[in-house]
C-alpha cells in the first residue's frame, strides 16, 4: 500500500507541474489576447473614420457635378502639388477629351522650348495636356515668380507651390478662389483608399489571430480541466490507500499492546 500511495503521489505531482505550465502558458496567451483585442478594437475604430471620411469626400466632390470622362477624374497628382496644377488647369478641369463642347483637338505644335522645374514633371494627365504643362514653370514662392516672369517665352506661365500664377505677356493672378481644396480633396480620397484597404486587411488578420488565441486559451484550459479531475481523483485514492494504512497501524498496534499483556500475564 506504501508503495501505491507512493507512485500515486508522483503522479500527482506530475500533474500538478502540468497544470502549473498549462495555467502558466494561458496567462501568456491572454497576455498576446488582450494585446490582439486592443489592436483589433483601434483597427475598426480607424476604418469607420476612414469610411466616415471617405464618404464625406465622396459627397463633396459630387457637388462638383464633374463626368467620369473629365480631365478632373484622369488626373494623378503627387502629393503636395494639388493647389498649383488646380490654380493652371481650373478653366479646364470638366472638360474632356473628345466628344464633348470643351475639348481638345489634336494639332501639330511648333517645337516647345522647355521650362525650368516643369509642372509636367508633378502630374500624370492625358497625353493632350503635356504640351501645355510642359510650358508651365513651377516655383517655391511669389519672389521667384516675379523674378523669372521676364524671362517667359509666348505662351509660357509661371506657378508658384501656393497657386499663384504669372503669364508670358505680363499678367499676374495671386487671387485665390478657395476651389484648390477640390484638388486635395480627390487625392486624400485617392490616399484613403488604399489606407481603407490596408486598414480592412489588418482587421481581418487581428481577428484571425484573435479567433486562433481564443481557440488554444479554450484547448488549455480543457487540459487544465482534466488534469485537475485527475488530480481530484488522485488525492482520493491516496486518501482511501491513507486511511486503510493508518487502520493497519492501529490494529498492529492493538495486535502488539495484546501481546504486550499476554507476556505479562505469563510472567
Amino acid at each position: 500500500l506504501i508503495n501505491e500511495k507512493n507512485k500515486l503521489e508522483e503522479r500527482l505531482d506530475t500533474f500538478k507541474k502540468q497544470i502549473n505550465s498549462l495555467i502558466s502558458e494561458k496567462n501568456e496567451l491572454n497576455e498576446k489576447l488582450d494585446k490582439v483585442n486592443i489592436q483589433v478594437e483601434d483597427s475598426k475604430r480607424q476604418l469607420t473614420e476612414n469610411i466616415t471620411e471617405i464618404n464625406t469626400l465622396k459627397m463633396m466632390l459630387k457637388d462638383l457635378d464633374l463626368s467620369k470622362d473629365s480631365i478632373y477624374n484622369l488626373l494623378k497628382i503627387k502629393k503636395g502639388f494639388e493647389i498649383p496644377i488646380f490654380a493652371i488647369l481650373k478653366e479646364v478641369l470638366d472638360a474632356k477629351i473628345n466628344s464633348s463642347k470643351k475639348r481638345w483637338i489634336n494639332i501639330s505644335h511648333n517645337k516647345l522650348i522647355p521650362v525650368c522645374n516643369a509642372l509636367s514633371n508633378y502630374i500624370v494627365s492625358p497625353k493632350i495636356l503635356i504640351p501645355f504643362l510642359s510650358q508651365v514653370s513651377l516655383v517655391n514662392n511669389t519672389k521667384e515668380g516675379f523674378s523669372k516672369q521676364k524671362d517667359l517665352k509666348t505662351g509660357q506661365f509661371i506657378v508658384s507651390i501656393n497657386g499663384v500664377i504669372w503669364r508670358w505677356d505680363g499678367f499676374v493672378n495671386e487671387k485665390r478662389e478657395g476651389k484648390e481644396k477640390w484638388m486635395i480633396h480627390k487625392s486624400r480620397l485617392a490616399n484613403l483608399d488604399i489606407i481603407f484597404h490596408k486598414t480592412q486587411d489588418n482587421v481581418k488578420l487581428n481577428m484571425k489571430n484573435k479567433d486562433q488565441l481564443s481557440s488554444k486559451i479554450m484547448n488549455l484550459e480543457k487540459k487544465e480541466f482534466d488534469f485537475k479531475l485527475k488530480t481530484e481523483s488522485l488525492y482520493s485514492q491516496i486518501n482511501d490507500i491513507s486511511l486503510q494504512i493508518n487502520e493497519i497501524k492501529e490494529k498492529n498496534l492493538d495486535t502488539k499492546s495484546d501481546l504486550a499483556k499476554l507476556d505479562e500475564k505469563l510472567n
